[in-house]
């Protein structure tokens, strides 16, 4: 059964709005996010089982809505525990930036980037690559 939020006015919060973490499956309707000083609506994972209708999210300081992939399944592709957020963001965005291209050429661009040496031995960036489209 997923959460359902009809009419909330979330605001004013020291940190974000509503944080649903990976597999939450929520309801939300009316009402605003707004004014808060992190992500108004941060969810980990792809965002599935998340619908959100006729909300007004704005003027937080961080992102509106934030999509993020969960730290337990970066670990299962093979990044190392101390990766930086910003490592794992370039390495989004610029799958993000070629997400209509060859899967090679977005591995191409990514051994470009910071990302490699935060990867295991076994990790491969074509898989990198890969897991990372949903996301995006």
């Amino acid at each position: 059964m997923p959460l359902i939020l009809k009419g909330n006015t979330i605001s004013d919060n020291g940190a974000g709005g509503i944080f649903l973490g990976d597999g939450i499956k929520a309801n939300i309707s009316g009402g605003s996010i707004t004014n808060n000083a992190g992500n108004g609506l941060h969810i980990e994972g792809t965002g599935d089982g998340v619908v959100v209708t006729d909300v007004l999210i704005a003027h937080n300081e961080k992102n509106g809505v934030f999509v993020t992939v969960p730290a337990s399944e970066l670990l299962k592709a093979g990044f190392s525990p101390d990766t930086p957020i910003e490592v794992i963001d370039e390495a989004i965005a610029t799958v993000r930036n070629m997400k209509d291209e060859p899967i090679e050429q977005v591995a191409e661009a990514l051994k470009g980037s910071n990302i490699e040496k935060y990867l295991t031995k076994t990790a491969e960036i074509a898989t990198i690559a890969a897991f990372f489209m949903p996301y995006v």
